[in-house]
């Protein structure tokens, strides 16, 4: 996580010189993107000191856990385990992490790349610090730890039994997959598909969040929240990017050349 957050900023302040296209629908503020960069960096280094000082759970701190403590919203997911839908959850949250890239089959925002790449990139940067920073601070137990199926070594082994609020997962899927639907919708904001992306950004995005659940890494609370989260950071960035729209491409520039190529 350290090398990704490190790598995620020198590539932020990199983009940062890159201008945008003359048809963008997007500008660049030099105090927005040093704000922007600024307080990802901020949060993420805070996030990682606060991390770095989780101590891993005790065999005696599990056995003093009560399902009875828990809300009743959160209560039903330490039933479940499934290492199986963990590692599903990490295929889906990929394929959400790299669909931006999917934007590129348009040549209008390939003219744009340098300003939708630094977008995306500080789109990264916010929600990662944002999820670094809620587990180091909460330092919440996660679900399986309650679980009397699961074996005590997998409790008591690392500080990851203790990362549980919230969902990184989820808050990632969510910003990724709502990232590609709002910047498609910016450029082609006349699009018929527009509901469709949406669509299938939410569903995808929820497929993760009930996958975190049943693998029993995260209770409700915490997938609502890295949801929130994630959608706020992955619709916001482009959002307070924005300047005023001119003429927009049609549709179907984007669909068949998307089509083409996939």
């Amino acid at each position: 996580m350290d090398r990704f957050l490190i790598a995620i900023l020198l590539a932020v302040l990199h983009a940062h010189s890159l201008p945008a296209a003359a048809q963008s629908p997007y500008e660049t503020k030099a105090p927005q993107e040093i704000g922007l960069s600024a307080a990802g960096a901020g949060l993420a280094a805070t996030g990682l000191y606060l991390n770095h000082q989780i101590a891993p759970l005790t065999e005696e701190q599990v056995n003093s856990l009560s399902k009875g403590d828990l809300h009743p919203l959160d209560r039903w997911v330490t039933r479940h385990w499934s290492p199986r839908a963990g590692k599903l959850s990490d295929i889906l949250r990929n394929i959400c992490l790299a669909s931006p890239l999917s934007l590129l089959a348009s040549n209008r925002v390939r003219d744009d790349a340098g300003m939708v790449g630094l977008m995306y990139l500080e789109t990264l940067l916010l929600n990662s610090a944002g999820t670094l920073l809620s587990k180091g601070i909460f330092r919440r137990t996660r679900p399986f730890v309650y679980n009397p199926d699961v074996p005590m070594r997998l409790k008591t082994e690392n500080k990851e039994a203790r990362r549980s609020f919230y969902s990184g997962h989820t808050a990632t899927a969510f910003a990724s997959s709502f990232f590609l639907a709002k910047v498609y919708g910016d450029f082609y904001p006349d699009s018929d598909w527009k509901p469709a992306i949406w669509s299938g950004a939410i569903a995808i995005s929820s497929a993760v969040a009930l996958l975190r659940m049943l693998c029993g890494k995260h209770f409700l609370t915490d997938v609502l929240a890295g949801g929130a989260v994630g959608g706020l950071i992955g619709y916001g960035v482009p959002a307070i990017h924005q300047k005023t729209a001119g003429k927009s491409p049609s549709s179907g520039e984007f669909m068949i050349s998307l089509a083409i190529r996939f």
